[in-house]
């Protein structure tokens, strides 16, 4: 009963933020923007429920076929079994590509050993798993749905690969937006994880406030940057490299030492 009322509310909280966002569009930016605003929101719709793209996604990945785990599928949000007062912002379950993974990696241009690594977001842990085969400090995922989180513990049972070059990693079940940062310097992945402006913000105003507090190096990973424009606009950081699909910002406290190459 608790998942069809929650499917139910969570149906009604998006369509009536879309709603706003379209007035608000409409009022702000004139009939033309409004207008791209209801194609792009049609075309992810019909990406999210296109049926032979996700039975594509929901076959095991060649990953998940050569280390026994499970970290594939498309899991809409309505779907998860997620709770507390973000539960309805967050967004569908989608992996990173392995390959995606180490591209991004490899544009950080750092020594891995000299940072942590957090996954806000982590869902199955498929990410946490590749940033094993790098030197980090220290690896962390978080997740909002037990589910998920449960599947990434086992997952990071099974995950043996003789790559491995960091044993400090953990998974764990909580809200993104209330889990402190490690004092090292950082990077940050996300992976789109959530569906509203105002998370980002809140999560981006807890990174700057880390910062002042503990001046270091931090990178902020954002896959699938649907909501840019809140890091775009922080005078906190700015974009160090930008890939397919990906943003990759940097403190300007470091950039202003260690200038890109």
């Amino acid at each position: 009963m608790r998942n069809w009322y929650f499917r139910l509310t969570f149906a009604f909280h998006h369509y009536a933020r879309s709603l706003r966002r379209f007035v608000n569009l409409l009022r702000e930016s004139g009939p033309r923007a409004a207008f791209r605003y209801v194609v792009a929101g049609i075309g992810e719709f019909r990406r999210r429920h296109n049926r032979a793209l996700n039975a594509k996604r929901q076959v095991a990945s060649r990953f998940d076929q050569q280390w026994g785990t499970d970290t594939s599928g498309h899991i809409l949000a309505s779907n998860l079994d997620l709770a507390g007062a973000h539960a309805l912002d967050a967004n569908s379950y989608l992996a990173t590509t392995p390959e995606a993974f180490q591209s991004l990696i490899t544009a950080l241009e750092i020594d891995p050993a000299d940072y942590a690594f957090v996954d806000f977001g982590s869902g199955k842990g498929r990410v946490v798993l590749l940033a094993t085969e790098y030197p980090f400090k220290r690896i962390t995922g978080i997740e909002l749905s037990t589910s998920l989180h449960k599947i990434a513990e086992a997952n990071l049972a099974k995950f043996q690969s003789p790559g491995k070059k960091c044993f400090a990693v953990e998974v764990l079940n909580r809200d993104a937006l209330t889990h402190p940062l490690p004092a090292d310097p950082t990077v940050i992945y996300l992976f789109n994880p959530f569906t509203d402006d105002k998370l980002y913000l809140a999560l981006l105003a807890n990174i700057e406030r880390s910062l002042v507090e503990t001046p270091r190096d931090i990178f902020i990973v954002y896959k699938h940057p649907d909501f840019r424009k809140s890091f775009d606009a922080s005078t906190a950081f700015s974009v160090w490299r930008e890939l397919d699909d990906a943003v990759i910002y940097r403190c300007v406290s470091a950039l202003k030492t260690r200038p890109a190459i």
